[in-house]
C-alpha cells in the first residue's frame, strides 16, 4: 500500500482514537496533573501513559497519551474477575451436580441431614467414600438391601453427594431411566448414554429389580450391567431383596446379571425401619401444631 493511501486511512482512524481517547480521559474528582499527565488522587498512580513509537507518530504526527488503568483500578478489576470467575464456578458445580442425579428430590439427602437411626451402616458408608480411590482401584461397590421406604435411596444419594464433594464423576439414576434413554436416542446418542455407564467413576442404580419382566427388559438390564461389569468400576445399587436372594436367583435368566452384581458389589448393608412413616408422621405432627396448636 502506497504512503498516499496510508495517510488517506490515518488520517479518519486518528481522528477517530483522538475521540475515543478524549472520552476515556475524563477525570475523576479528586485526580490531579502531574508532569504533563492525570493521576488518581485515591492510588496516586498514573492514570495515562505517553507513547513513543514509528506507528505512534505515523499515526498521530508525534507522542500521544493515552489512558491507563491506576494501580486502585486494576485491583477493583482484578476482584471483578474473581467474582465472576466465582460465579462461574457455583454455576458449574450447580450443573456438574444437576448432571449426576437423574432422580429427583436428592438435593438434601446428605450425611449431615441424616439421623441417628442406621448410624453403623451409616459409618461405614461414610468410610467407603473416604476410601473412594481405593474403590475406584478394586472396582468394589456396595448393595443396599431393605423394604421400601428403610431409606436406601436417602444414602444412596448421601453417597453420591459425597463422592461429587471429592471430586469424583457419579450418575445416580436407574435402570428403567437408562432404558428410556435408550429407547428415545438415536445410535449416536445411545452410544453416549453407554459410554457414561461405563466411565462415570461411581454408578449407583436405585431400586434395581423393579423393572418390568419382559425379554427386552431382561436383555437391556443385562446390557447395562455387562458394561458396567467390564468396565471395572464400582457399581451401587439399592434393592428391595435381600442378599439370600441376589445370590440365589429365583429364575435363571437372571443368573448371568445377578452373578455380575454379586461379584461387584460384594459388600451388602441391610437398611432397617421405615423412614417414609417417620418423616409422615413428622409432617402430621407439624400439621397438627399449625392449624391446631397441637391439638388431636
Amino acid at each position: 500500500m502506497d504512503e498516499q493511501r496510508m495517510d488517506t486511512i490515518a488520517s479518519p482512524m486518528a481522528a477517530a482514537m483522538r475521540g475515543l481517547i478524549a472520552r476515556c480521559s475524563i477525570p475523576d474528582p479528586g485526580d490531579y496533573a502531574k508532569d504533563g499527565l492525570v493521576y488518581c488522587g485515591k492510588c496516586h498512580t498514573p492514570k495515562q501513559a505517553l507513547l513513543v513509537s514509528p506507528h505512534i507518530e505515523r499515526l498521530f504526527g508525534g507522542p500521544q497519551i493515552f489512558p491507563i488503568a491506576c494501580e486502585c483500578q486494576r485491583e477493583a478489576e482484578l476482584l471483578r474477575e474473581q467474582l465472576r470467575a466465582q460465579e462461574q464456578a457455583k454455576a458449574d458445580e450447580r450443573e456438574r451436580r444437576a448432571a449426576a442425579f437423574g432422580l429427583p428430590g436428592c438435593d438434601g439427602m446428605t450425611f449431615e441431614a441424616s439421623d441417628d437411626r442406621n448410624a453403623a451402616k451409616k459409618a461405614a458408608l461414610e468410610r467407603y467414600c473416604a476410601k473412594a480411590d481405593e474403590m475406584l482401584d478394586t472396582g468394589m461397590g456396595v448393595a443396599l438391601t431393605g423394604d421400601a421406604g428403610s431409606g436406601k435411596t436417602f444414602f444412596a444419594a448421601c453417597m453420591a453427594h459425597r463422592l461429587l464433594d471429592n471430586g469424583y464423576t457419579v450418575w445416580m439414576t436407574s435402570i428403567p431411566q437408562i432404558m428410556t434413554l435408550l429407547q428415545g436416542f438415536d445410535a449416536d446418542e445411545q452410544i453416549a448414554v453407554m459410554r457414561r455407564v461405563s466411565r462415570v467413576d461411581f454408578l449407583v442404580l436405585d431400586d434395581f429389580g423393579t423393572e418390568r419382566d419382559t425379554s427386552y427388559s431382561r436383555e437391556k438390564v443385562y446390557e447395562i450391567i455387562n458394561t458396567r461389569y467390564q468396565s471395572g468400576k464400582p457399581l451401587i445399587i439399592t434393592t428391595n431383596m435381600t442378599k439370600d436372594q441376589l445370590a440365589n436367583p429365583q429364575q435363571t435368566n437372571d443368573a448371568r446379571v445377578y452373578g455380575r452384581i454379586t461379584e461387584m458389589c460384594p459388600a451388602v448393608l441391610a437398611i432397617t425401619g421405615d423412614r417414609r412413616a417417620e418423616i409422615a408422621e413428622r409432617k402430621r405432627q407439624l400439621a397438627r401444631e399449625i392449624l391446631l396448636g397441637g391439638d388431636d
